[in-house]
């Protein structure tokens, strides 16, 4: 549509000396030939409007469209989010149980082999998208929860995994429970986004105190009881 514009003003400006010379010398046009300037002016400033105006037309409808997409790529990554939100429970549970397993092994000696688990690649694709597509308030949300995978993936990554010696009073058995605790942290901070994610709440969760991670380390199978340092972040 802009060219089509563009063409009336060349048209205009073009066309209408020519126009006005065919009557110039005639009685009742011999004004057109007087004014065919101011004519002329006029022409081209209405072929003007029109371009700002199909042009102001376009942009609105392209960003109308580019609205519309955004809404539909955010509702399909939140329809998603279910999934990886799932998986993401599951690599927390998976990861509490790499860092009890490894922690028995180690205390006996030994090396141990335990496959480390990995995070899924559908959750960072996911997670993304919600960035991408999301409001401030969720993509802020999910941004904090994307540092505390990052942050509990580095820790269980550094865990020990030679034939360390491990007593009462060893750093070693520190990072275990860091690494318990980071992954009941996860697995609470997680499932309070399933909430949102089935479109039940609009609002972001918040991050997970400490009943919140109590009740996650019950679930992920984590003896507090059993790990001194867990019971006492656990202790208002």
């Amino acid at each position: 549509m802009p060219n089509l514009a563009l063409i009336v003003v060349a048209v205009a400006a073009t066309a209408t000396p020519f126009l006005v010379g065919m009557v110039v010398y005639t009685d009742s046009w011999c004004w057109i030939y007087k004014y065919q300037n101011l004519i002329s002016g006029f022409l081209a400033v209405g072929a003007a409007c029109a371009t700002v105006y199909f042009l102001h037309r376009q942009t609105r409808e392209a960003n109308k469209r580019h609205r519309c997409d955004r809404k539909n790529k955010f509702f399909a990554a939140r329809a998603v989010m279910l999934l990886a939100l799932s998986d993401l429970c599951d690599y927390a549970r998976a990861s509490a149980n790499y860092a009890k397993r490894v922690r028995d092994i180690v205390r006996r000696g030994q090396v141990h082999t335990v496959e480390l688990p990995e995070l899924p690649e559908s959750i960072v694709a996911t997670l993304r998208d919600i960035i991408e597509y999301g409001n401030d308030d969720i993509s802020n949300a999910v941004y904090s929860l994307i540092s505390d995978i990052q942050t509990q993936h580095a820790r269980l990554r550094s865990l020990p995994g030679g034939a360390s010696v491990i007593n009462g009073g060893s750093g070693d058995v520190l990072l275990f429970e860091y690494a318990l605790w980071d992954a009941g942290k996860l697995y609470a901070y997680a499932s309070r986004f399933f909430v949102y994610a089935r479109i039940k709440s609009q609002e972001p969760p918040d991050k997970p105190g400490r009943e919140a991670i109590g009740s996650a380390l019950r679930s992920i199978n984590v003896d507090i009881g059993g790990n001194p340092l867990i019971a006492r972040l656990l202790d208002p």
